[in-house]
């Protein structure tokens, strides 16, 4: 993965919050870490890491764990950023009807935008953003930030990313449409600000 991992993880960790402790998420989700769905097994080693006992094979974290160690919310969270990148990489370029040189003209800060979104949301709901797709790989910043927020821009009906975490969809479009880290990370910029400026 070729992204500024700490940016990323500062970035989800504001967004996601960083628990030892499982705790229900605003979908109802049981969820550990950064935001590791806690149905979601984790790897052998992760797991010994996570909470001090060895297993055989990738195992979900057992709701009555406790808690886990700072280590394994970190080896935890690397391991869900990684599938997460993988799946945005995918959604972008999986299907065949892109070019490679597609991939090579997005920047980082954008990438780092679509694995933030492809973590919260998983690849099945990413995969209705269609439109914000198609503006991605024609480099189309302005509309490929509008698509994030709505989800039928000519009657500005938001999407369910924008209504569910309103102030997180419109950072992440910002960072889209400008490019500019600041919209992920500056506490004041942290607030909604107007798309079409």
């Amino acid at each position: 993965m070729q992204l500024n991992f700490e940016r990323l993880t500062q970035v989800l960790e504001l967004d996601e919050g960083r628990r030892s402790s499982p705790y229900t998420d605003t979908e109802g989700e049981w969820t550990i870490g950064i935001g590791h769905l806690m149905a979601n097994p984790v790897s052998a080693e992760n797991y010994e890491l996570a909470t001090g006992t060895a297993v055989d094979e990738p195992t979900a974290i057992p709701l009555n764990v406790g808690s886990i160690t700072e280590e394994g919310i970190d080896a935890i969270f690397e391991d869900d950023m990684d599938t997460a990148y993988d799946q945005m990489r995918d959604w972008l370029m999986g299907d065949g009807t892109a070019s490679p040189s597609s991939w090579h003209r997005i920047s980082y800060l954008r990438r780092e935008v679509l694995t933030n979104m492809m973590f919260q949301l998983g690849p099945g709901s990413v995969s209705e953003f269609v439109r914000c797709r198609r503006a991605i790989l024609v480099q189309d910043w302005h509309t490929a930030s509008l698509e994030m927020r709505y989800a039928d821009p000519e009657t500005e009906r938001d999407s369910e990313w924008f209504e569910e975490t309103r102030t997180r969809c419109v950072r992440a479009a910002n960072a889209m449409r400008t490019n500019n880290p600041q919209y992920l990370l500056n506490p004041q910029l942290r607030q909604l600000q107007d798309l079409d400026d």
